[in-house]
């Protein structure tokens, strides 16, 4: 694949990123990756049509390096393996995707940064593992100064939080300086921890997961999605 091929690939995704042109860019692998790398580090920038808005464009932009993160997730580690590249802007969206230990190390590390894109990143990057770290970190982030960092951590901790998050969520569901979204979270992200650590029939979980259907990842959030009964009530 030529370098030329690899620009209009980034100019495709970066216009409009959808499943072809996303799917087309993440083959591009080393290439790919090199030339992402330019683009986050300002050497390089992609000539996209006037008509694209700039907000779009950094939108695109993630989907992008979650594309080729996830396609090439030893590659995208390596690549941004230096010091300045830990948790920098943008990196952290790849981090979010790949399943290693080094990536959610750097996660861990970068919700406790000083940028709050990269903790709001970082946040919902951490909601794709577990662990008590996980938690312990999530759980920390519910103090944010930042209400996305906040909003993102809640999401988070119903995904994958566990039952040591529970004292936290209950508390900040007594606060009276809480906005009223963080009070429906937060109920909802006890319900569905609780819900995880103690419920075994397949039913009640389904039944669970389609009560919470308006928080994302509430579905995902209740285990063993095989076990569901052979009439799916999970299912709309």
């Amino acid at each position: 694949m030529t370098g030329s091929d690899v620009e209009a690939l980034l100019v495709d995704v970066l216009t409009e990123p959808t499943p072809s042109a996303l799917s087309a860019w993440a083959a591009t692998g080393k290439a790919g990756l090199k030339r992402l790398r330019a683009e986050l580090d300002g050497t390089r920038h992609a000539a996209l049509p006037s008509s694209c808005d700039p907000r779009d464009t950094v939108e695109h932009l993630g989907a992008a390096i979650a594309a080729l993160a996830e396609a090439e997730p030893d590659e995208f580690l390596a690549t941004f393996s230096a010091p300045a590249w830990r948790t920098a802007p943008g990196v952290v969206t790849g981090l979010g995707v790949i399943d290693r230990p080094a990536a959610t190390r750097r996660l861990l590390e970068a919700i406790a940064g000083p940028d709050p894109r990269v903790r709001t990143d970082a946040a919902i990057g951490l909601g794709n593992r577990e662990g008590p770290e996980v938690t312990a970190s999530l759980v920390a982030a519910l103090d944010d100064e930042a209400q996305f960092v906040r909003f993102h951590a809640l999401r988070s901790l119903a995904k994958v939080g566990d039952a040591s998050a529970l004292d936290a969520l209950h508390s900040l569901a007594r606060r009276d300086d809480a906005e009223s979204w963080e009070l429906e979270l937060a109920g909802a992200a006890v319900q569905i921890i609780e819900a995880r650590a103690a419920l075994v029939d397949p039913t009640e979980r389904c039944r669970l997961a389609l009560s919470l259907g308006d928080l994302p990842g509430a579905r995902r959030a209740i285990p063993n999605p095989d076990d569901w009964p052979d009439d799916r009530p999970c299912e709309d």
